[in-house]
């Protein structure tokens, strides 16, 4: 170090007699040079939230695909993870966002709310009823468990109710904007699933919001809705039904079904549901558990329907089975980006 300034490698003897000579004659070094103007603090702030909202290159998806126009705003944020609470008139209803471990605000992640059954709680969704689905996509996506408006999600103590629906409707919307806002998600794979009241709950977003999800996997569920012309647009479903079911029909699973693959324009395949059909119900009448899927061809979007013949709620084949978590997750994953 000489005169505070460190002396790195130069080359040859006329450089060290130039630094002796600025050493002696400082002023005589001082070169004139264009001021240049630092960045106010202001575009520094505008930068960084550029790189926020447009992250570059793209952002990479956790599904491993670019993904340039699909990160939401909340890119480069680390956000909270766990409960937290919807104002809805004079009550404050809970819900929880969980994001993986391995959060990395660079990465668009998928995600996947899952809606719980009738008189039920996102606690129980998370913990039991909704089984397998947070160990099979834990690390690789954001889930939301939220509780219902009310004791269920299409329902009240009266029955169906068009007002318990446009509630439950707002909170998810409310929820869906925060997710934008807040959290680095790909916004061309967001999923919805549920169990019986939830899985109806998951029909109707189907319907109502098409243009904003990727998927949707109603479990013991039915379509909650008469009116076809209500539905934005089709979408990728896989259907899971028990063979008996006196909850929730299975002539309405089917209904959901035929509902769905007919959206989708689906190719008829009446003889291999049959077949399927037969294989499930000889099965249950064995009180042997199975089950059984299959995907209809020449849709527009993936459809599959999966049948089973587990024991649930109340000895019945009510609610979710074992198997559903990672079928679910699995469908979800492979289901391709619309164009």
């Amino acid at each position: 170090m000489i005169g505070g300034y460190f002396i790195q490698s130069y080359g040859n003897f006329s450089q060290w007699i130039g630094l002796a000579a600025c050493l002696i004659f400082p002023l005589a070094c001082i070169e004139q040079q264009e001021p240049t103007e630092s960045p106010s603090a202001r575009n520094v702030f505008e930068a960084s939230e550029e790189s926020m909202v447009n992250p570059s290159p793209g952002g990479a998806s956790a599904f491993g695909e670019e993904a340039e126009a699909r990160s939401s705003r909340g890119c480069l944020i680390r956000p909270p993870s766990g409960e937290k609470f919807y104002s809805h008139e004079e009550t404050e209803v809970p819900y929880i966002i969980q994001i993986p471990n391995s959060y990395d605000g660079s990465v668009e992640y998928p995600v996947i709310f899952a809606f719980h059954g009738h008189t039920r709680t996102h606690i129980h969704c998370r913990d039991t009823d909704c089984m397998g689905l947070d160990d099979a996509a834990r690390g690789e996506a954001v889930l939301v468990y939220m509780k219902s408006i009310g004791r269920g999600w299409v329902a009240d103590e009266a029955g169906f109710s068009e007002d318990s629906l446009g509630r439950n409707l707002a909170f998810f919307d409310f929820v869906l904007d925060e997710l934008r806002a807040d959290y680095c998600i790909d916004e061309e794979q967001i999923f919805v699933t549920g169990t019986s009241s939830g899985g109806y709950f998951s029909n109707y977003l189907g319907c109502v919001r098409g243009n904003v999800l990727q998927g949707i996997a109603p479990v013991g569920g039915a379509i909650p809705f008469t009116d076809e012309s209500t539905c934005e647009s089709s979408v990728a479903a896989m259907i899971i039904h028990g063979v008996d079911d006196p909850h929730v029909t299975f002539a309405a699973g089917q209904e959901s079904r035929d509902f769905l693959r007919s959206a989708a324009s689906c190719s008829p395949t009446e003889s291999e549901l049959e077949a399927l059909h037969a294989r499930i119900r000889t099965a249950r009448d064995a009180r042997r558990e199975t089950q059984e899927c299959m995907t209809f061809q020449d849709c527009t979007e993936s459809i599959t329907w999966c049948e089973h013949s587990v024991g649930g709620y109340d000895g019945s084949t009510h609610g979710w089975p074992p198997f559903a978590g990672e079928a679910i997750w699995s469908f979800f994953k492979s289901s391709p980006t619309r164009p």
